[in-house]
């Protein structure tokens, strides 16, 4: 067996095979000539492929594949290379093109004064000195410095006598040359004795504090009003009504006296024999870990809910737990404390009333500290008030919990409260699986001895299977079932249809029938048959009339019964 012949060439048209053509096979033949074109094709096409290859691998691995463009590392350029203008924001690697470059200077220029936009004239402005910077730096390392007060000063006794500090204490005060000009209490520069600062008992501009004037002549009270807070005795801690009422289970309830729900409220059995009147739980539950079984109240304490108790809260603290300064004042809350003039930076004695930014006495508001130098804003903490977001009318929970029908309630959300139902009262559920406590009513048996209850109400330990049943009322002695036990079983049956057709001749009309019967089929030959031999014959048939199946059975929904268990 050999293969086919293959030229590296491409063949311009592939062969059409015509019906008259004869089968001849091997090298040539007219039967392999399009195989062969195909693989001539094939065998051209592999070989463009690796010449393509080859020739981008050279290219690749060449330094300088391309002579005609300049190269990426330091290309030199010829002609007229143009590049596209950046913004004068840009920061980066851009190239810098003409136009970039002169709307740069443009700016600088225009951004100087006229008489500075010209190096000539910047460089009379510096006085042509080439070591303008240097000239500068070192003048300035001649000035003394501001923080040493005057102690740097070289000479002092020098610069006393330049100021004529000494001689003033001696100079007579009159008209004359070397005289202190005397200033008369009618002159607006004249100083009383009691317009100092220090003296001072009320600002020059009056301050407002949360919107009240103040100005330092009386001390002054906030309200809660005026710092954005209600009064204690309406915050969410003394709340006897919440700001939203709630219902619970179809009752008004918002928290200012305790309600009562009915049986009929929560869908439950009236209190004889019912858990409404149960007074403790079947089985015991924990509240945050405290057990709770509904024979008595109980009570959780701070640690039980993840609380602090009410005495070490920042609520009640009389002292912070880390001593802080107040303008290098301890202050650690225990007692108040007074900051001098010079501890808050106030002006000397020699300051004028006039001038006066800080009271001569502190003065306290609610407690704060403030002596005029600067407004201060008080907390609602600082007068006895709570934040508005914690008062009554924010409220989301009672600052007593109360108990509805025994189940707690503090106003943080909705309650439902269970109806209870009796251990063996079957139910419709809408789900296959039933809730925990539950078994569903299959006809299973049951532990008598893991359901003492439920054993009390199903004796024989096997529930009642009610998948696909009706269930009916007992009928206790009332006559419509007599004869019926306790969970007894009843077959289906229906009230006996009865009627009559009168006097027959040979035959009956399609015309003569109606309602269930029917005339339409035949006797004799083909009997039964809708057409045949002898006389017709009359059937029954109810579907004709109403809805038919292999039950009788009202209209219905399917739920699936369950039982409680324990």
């Amino acid at each position: 067996m050999a293969n086919l012949s293959e030229q590296e060439s491409w063949i311009d048209g592939i062969y059409q095979l015509e019906t008259s053509d004869p089968v001849v096979a091997g090298p040539g033949g007219i039967s392999n000539r399009q195989a062969e074109q195909l693989a001539s094709r094939t065998a051209y096409l592999k070989k463009m492929q690796e010449t393509t290859g080859e020739s981008l691998q050279l290219h690749l691995a060449a330094s300088d594949p391309h002579s005609q463009y300049a190269p990426k590392n330091s290309p030199a350029l010829t002609g007229t290379p143009t590049a596209p203008t950046t913004a004068q924001t840009a920061n980066n690697t851009q190239i810098a093109t003409t136009a970039f470059v002169k709307s740069a200077i443009a700016a600088l220029i225009n951004g100087s004064p006229a008489a500075l936009d010209t190096l000539q004239e910047l460089a009379n402005a510096l006085g042509n000195d080439p070591n303008f910077s240097t000239t500068i730096f070192n003048k300035l390392a001649q000035k003394l410095e501001k923080e040493q007060n005057g102690a740097d000063i070289p000479d002092k006794a020098k610069f006393l006598a330049n100021v004529g500090l000494k001689s003033a204490a001696t100079r007579a005060v009159g008209s004359g040359a070397s005289d202190i000009p005397d200033i008369t209490i009618g002159d607006t520069r004249y100083l009383g004795k009691t317009a100092t600062a220090v003296a001072a008992t009320k600002l020059a501009v009056a301050r407002t504090i949360n919107g009240v004037a103040f100005d330092g002549s009386a001390n002054i009270s906030l309200t809660p009003a005026n710092v954005g807070a209600l009064p204690a005795a309406g915050t969410a801690a003394a709340a006897t009504k919440l700001a939203t009422a709630r219902t619970i289970n179809g009752v008004a309830f918002d928290g200012s006296a305790n309600i009562s729900l009915t049986p009929a409220n929560v869908g439950a059995l009236p209190a004889a024999g019912t858990a409404v009147a149960a007074t403790k739980l079947v089985m015991a539950r924990t509240i945050n870990g405290v057990a709770f079984d509904g024979s008595a109240d109980i009570s959780l304490t701070p640690a039980n809910v993840g609380a602090l108790p009410a005495a070490g809260t920042a609520v009640a603290a009389t002292k912070l737990a880390m001593a802080r300064t107040i303008n290098s004042v301890a202050f650690d809350g225990t007692a108040n404390i007074s900051l001098t003039p010079a501890n808050v930076g106030a002006l000397p004695a020699a300051g004028t009333a006039v001038a006066a930014t800080k009271l001569a006495t502190a003065r306290t508001i609610n407690g704060i500290a403030f002596d005029g130098t600067a407004n201060i804003s008080l907390t609602p903490a600082n007068i006895g008030a709570l934040p508005a977001a914690g008062t009554a009318v924010a409220a989301t929970k009672l600052a007593t919990a109360r108990k509805i029908n025994g189940v707690a309630f503090d106003g943080t959300a909705d309650i439902n409260l269970s109806s209870d139902f009796p251990v063996g009262v079957p139910i419709p559920y809408p789900s296959a699986t039933p809730p925990t406590g539950w078994i569903k009513c299959n006809g299973q048996s049951f532990n008598k001895t893991t359901y003492p209850q439920l054993a009390g109400a199903y004796p024989s330990g096997i529930l009642p299977d009610l998948r696909g049943e009706f269930v009916r009322g007992w009928d206790d002695g009332r006559g419509a079932d007599a004869g019926r036990a306790l969970l007894s079983a009843q077959g289906d049956a229906i009230r006996n249809i009865v009627g009559t057709i009168g006097q027959l001749n040979d035959r009956v009309n399609t015309t003569e029938t109606a309602g269930v019967f029917d005339a339409n089929k035949y006797t004799g030959a083909h009997s039964g048959l809708t057409g045949g031999n002898g006389g017709r014959i009359v059937t029954f048939d109810a579907s004709k009339v109403v809805p038919t199946a292999n039950e009788n059975r009202p209209r219905n929904i399917a739920f699936n019964y369950i039982v409680r268990a324990a």
